[in-house]
């Protein structure tokens, strides 16, 4: 992995490398943060794959295994979301459970990435007060 990333890096360097600005910084700061930031979206990436829900039947099913925590708040967390419309929930389930980036469930859904954004304050705030009247 470490070396498909460097291969990466490489590329991206050799193909932006009219965007490099002396005023802006060193040379090497400049390289270091492409490979960085490559570095970061890979793992990210494979995180994604790994767990990715190839469906969303039973979504809330899956949040957490039955005995490994507070069944109370597991129950809770569950009837909260269940009130979120299901485009809301399963956007929330997928960010905050499965790694999903505003860019890939914009991607997923077909919407702008600052509607998602919006939708994913929106629901993590109806969420919030859900669980405090709980």
């Amino acid at each position: 992995m470490a070396e498909e990333v460097l291969q990466e890096t490489f590329v991206k360097i050799w193909q932006n490398a009219e965007r490099f600005s002396p005023e802006a910084g060193q040379p090497m700061a400049w390289l270091s943060a492409i490979a960085r930031n490559r570095a970061i979206d890979r793992i990210r990436s494979e995180k994604v794959e790994r767990s990715r829900l190839s469906d969303d039947e039973g979504l809330l099913e899956r949040l957490a295994a039955p005995g490994t925590g507070d069944v109370v708040l597991q129950e809770s967390l569950r009837a909260c979301l269940s009130q979120l419309d299901e485009e809301a929930r399963n956007c929330v389930v997928l960010a905050y459970c499965s790694g999903f980036s505003r860019e890939e469930l914009a991607e997923k859904y077909g919407r702008p990435v600052g509607t998602i954004k919006t939708l994913l304050h929106r629901s993590v705030r109806l969420l919030k007060a859900c669980l405090e009247r709980a």
